[in-house]
């Protein structure tokens, strides 16, 4: 008799498991093409940046305080490190004055990192370094509603080759203006 509940149990497993519903066909991610910052004018620009160039030496516009806005908008970190190096202290501090004299004026940082490591390790590390730098900011007296900060971890590289010299490049914050 054991032996009749068995066979009846099993040939309810088998029943249950023919009914189960077809699996369902994933859609396919459709990429999007990825924008430069804008503080690039196009990707070909960014490309063709010599190292140590400043971002945008432009004028936002023709307004007096648009021309005061510090040329050097770039700062960069060594390998694995959020530490802000002593040479980009000055260019923090010109930004924080800047934005003393202008206090409607907001100002976005955007960190970055190299290609080596995760990409959720990247994004953490980005955002560190925005943060540690408008941190540095809000300390010479800048309020927080002036400023943002996000990261793009790995995803907005300068340099695409893969040596030191383009990793350097890419360990950076970005300070942007509207």
């Amino acid at each position: 008799m054991k032996k009749w509940h068995y066979l009846v149990l099993a040939s309810t497993v088998l029943v249950f498991a023919g009914c189960s519903n077809p699996p369902v066909k994933k859609q396919e991610l459709k990429s999007t093409p990825r924008t430069p910052p804008p503080i690039f004018k196009s990707t070909a620009a960014v490309a063709a940046m010599p190292t140590g160039a400043t971002t945008d030496t432009a004028p936002l516009s023709d307004d007096k305080e648009a021309t005061d806005i510090p040329t050097k908008r770039i700062i960069y970190f060594d390998y694995n490190i959020s530490q802000i190096r002593q040479e980009d202290l000055r260019i923090l501090e010109e930004h924080a004055a800047y934005l003393s004299k202008n206090p409607t004026v907001p100002m976005s940082l955007e960190g970055h990192a190299d290609e080596r490591g995760s990409r959720e390790y990247n994004l953490a590390l980005g955002e560190q370094r925005a943060t540690t730098a408008k941190d540095f900011i809000m300390n010479l007296g800048i309020t927080d509603s002036q400023l943002t900060s996000m990261s793009y971890g790995e995803e907005r590289p300068i340099k695409l080759e893969h040596n030191e010299s383009s990793w350097w490049e890419n360990r950076r914050v970005e300070l942007i203006y509207p």
